[in-house]
Formats: structure tokens, C-alpha cells, sequence
């Protein structure tokens, strides 16, 4: 039976010139990595979903607020209880790579001057391609846990 071994939640991918982006959790399991889209129905589900639980417990504005912000975050924790093949199937934009069709992987840590923000650039090498996403979560510990050497 397939294993998920860890999760990478908010990968970022730039489209097109940088206008607009698609965010992806990715699922590490034993035998491949499954990239999870993260729709923007599927977030106002969750924003919604989120805010209705909050007020129904009698939080205010702000507590409802605070509620929808940590829903967003911990969501892709919900797929370490998934079966992997659901997963997949969650999304028509999601995708799966095989761990041995990976190369390597490579991480970069930048520090933004500008919004005193760190986030990291995420460079997948596989035989299928290349795929770059960035995150503000340091993924080294999640990535190597799943993938070993494999990443630099």
C-alpha cells in the first residue's frame, strides 16, 4: 500500500509574465510526488466554510477573520489521511511525477530586503521536465524526508 511520507503546502507557479500564479501542495509519498492545485473555489470554500464555523461559535469579526486565515493554512494537512489516488483525482490540474523520474531537486533560500520576507525558490528536475515554484515555508525538511538525496 502506497505511504504518504510528507506534505509541502503553498508552491507557488508563476504563469504567464508573472500575472497571475497557481498554488499547489505537494504529496511526497513512497513511490511518487502528487501536486495538488489549490483552486481559488476551492479556497472561498474554505473561507466560507471557516467563517461560518467561527461565527456559529460566537466569534466576532475578527475572530472569524483569524479563523479563515488559519483554515488556508492548515489545509493541505488534510491530505496526510488521503488516499493517494484521491488526491489525484481531487483535481483535473492535478498531477503526478514518479520518484525515480526525479533527478534532483534544489532549493534556494532568498531573503526579501524589501517586504523582510524569506521564501524559497523550488527546482524540480525530473525526465518529465523541469517545474519551479516558490513557497515563504522552508521546505527542506519536508522534501528530504520524501525524497533523500535527491535533494541539494
Amino acid at each position: 500500500m502506497e505511504k504518504i511520507i510528507s506534505v509541502v503546502p503553498a508552491l507557488v507557479k508563476k504563469k504567464f509574465l508573472g500575472f497571475s500564479n497557481e498554488t499547489y501542495t505537494l504529496i511526497v509519498t513512497d513511490t511518487r510526488c502528487i501536486f495538488a492545485h489549490l483552486s481559488s473555489s476551492i479556497m472561498k470554500k474554505i473561507a466560507l466554510d471557516a467563517r461560518a464555523d467561527a461565527k456559529e461559535n460566537g466569534k466576532g469579526f475578527f475572530g472569524q477573520w483569524g479563523s479563515q486565515m488559519a483554515a488556508a493554512l492548515n489545509y493541505s494537512q488534510k491530505y496526510k489521511t488521503m488516499n493517494p489516488e484521491d488526491i489525484l483525482k481531487e483535481n483535473e490540474k492535478n498531477f503526478e511525477l514518479s520518484n525515480s523520474s526525479i533527478m534532483n531537486v534544489k532549493i534556494r533560500m532568498y531573503d526579501d530586503q524589501s517586504t523582510a520576507r524569506t521564501h524559497y525558490d523550488v527546482i524540480i528536475k525530473s525526465t518529465n521536465g523541469k517545474f519551479s515554484y516558490r513557497t515563504e515555508q522552508d521546505p527542506n525538511i519536508e522534501l528530504k524526508n520524501g525524497l533523500g538525496n535527491k535533494v541539494k
